[in-house]
């Protein structure tokens, strides 16, 4: 049985040994010589491989995990169960964007890490009780956890957020209102915050023009 090398050039068509003389022959077939600088690939797509870093951190630094790592962190949110800190974490890690994300529990203490971070750095969000009774009351039924509970129970979800809301203002945190809007809103309000605060983001920019496909919220 003939090899390609012997057939390819017998039907007109080129053929490369990928082991040996890739370079050289991509040369004579393009006119022009290698440029010789390594990791130009990586330059070209730099955009990319820093969305991906950005996915990867976030996704290790859901839930409050990690807090060795969230002053590697470019944003963290925070804020009470179901108030939408996950969903939210994840689109702007897709933007480009590394976020840590801690979630804050009724007679629990806040870990005293959070506080010790880049206060412009971080943003609490809060949602009107009657949301957040609804979400709550749909994972319950999602996870077939018992009915009723604290957990969702209208008067103890409107304290939690008071509750919390007045922990983190105190503390000097901004807060973000997330009821009724669409993820790509409340992303871009933190975005906002987070750019006016820290000075120009122009490898933001950057990525954000460049073509991605965004979740729709």
């Amino acid at each position: 049985m003939s090899s390609p090398a012997e057939v390819a050039p017998a039907k007109g068509v080129s053929h490369i040994n990928l082991m040996h003389d890739l370079l050289v022959k991509l040369s004579g077939m393009l006119g022009r010589p290698p440029v010789g600088h390594p990791g130009l690939y990586r330059k070209l797509h730099r955009a990319y491989f820093e969305r991906i870093a950005a996915i990867e951190y976030t996704m290790a630094h859901d839930d409050g995990k990690d807090p060795s790592g969230w002053s590697e962190a470019e944003i963290i949110l925070t804020g009470v169960s179901r108030v939408g800190k996950t969903p939210l974490s994840l689109y702007l890690s897709v933007l480009g964007w590394k976020v840590a994300n801690v979630p804050l529990i009724p007679d629990l203490d806040p870990p005293q890490t959070l506080f010790q971070q880049d206060l412009r750095r971080l943003i609490g969000l809060t949602m009107h009780p009657g949301q957040l009774v609804f979400h709550r009351q749909h994972r319950q039924k999602r996870m077939g956890m018992p009915f009723p509970s604290l957990y969702a129970d209208p008067q103890s979800v409107s304290s939690e957020v008071e509750f919390f809301a007045n922990m983190l203002q105190q503390r000097g945190v901004t807060l973000i209102d997330v009821t009724d809007k669409p993820i790509e809103t409340s992303a871009d309000e933190v975005m906002r915050i987070i750019t006016r605060r820290l000075g120009d983001q122009s490898r933001r920019e950057s990525m954000n023009n460049s073509e991605v496909s965004k979740p729709v919220g």
